[in-house]
């Protein structure tokens, strides 16, 4: 879910990808390239970590703002219908509020990641970030898609043709 751009203010465009490891505390460092990127785009240091929107298994790192924007969007599908919405659609907001903590990194850039948070994405040691525009995702390096050419090459078919 991207963000539009406000005129005046560059837009967040996260790209790339970063292995970390977790302290003993599940303590991570959020890449500094990305924490640069948020904090030029939107001037904040306030993030929303949660289970990401789109049912992959991992977690979503947006800032503040992007987290608002997209539940906005989502809240706009859940009215839509007399004001209460389908039962999916409220279930599936309440299981993103459910696993959403607000964050804010310390002197280091590192957030703490919640228990319950890494057993949902299957998190142990280490996790990947992956920029994905207005917001990273953070994955466990085991469950990220390996990437090689036939998969991607199969993705490009039946997205192009």
């Amino acid at each position: 879910m991207s963000q539009p751009e406000r005129e005046g203010e560059p837009q967040l465009n996260l790209l790339g990808s970063h292995r970390h490891a977790l302290d003993g505390k599940r303590r991570v460092a959020i890449p500094k390239l990305f924490r640069e990127a948020v904090h030029s785009a939107q001037g904040s240091e306030d993030y929303v970590l949660c289970r990401q929107l789109g049912g992959d298994n991992c977690l979503a790192l947006y800032p503040q703002a992007s987290f608002d924007a997209a539940l906005q969007r989502l809240e706009a599908m859940r009215t839509q219908a007399l004001g209460i919405g389908s039962k999916a659609i409220r279930s599936y907001l309440r299981r993103i509020r459910m696993s959403a903590t607000p964050v804010a990194p310390d002197k280091q850039g590192r957030i703490t990641l919640g228990e319950e948070q890494c057993q949902l994405a299957g998190i142990e040691r280490e996790v990947v970030f992956v920029g994905c525009g207005d917001h990273a995702e953070v994955w466990a390096p085991d469950e990220l898609e390996p990437g090689n050419g036939e998969d991607f090459h199969l993705l490009a078919q039946q997205l192009f043709g």
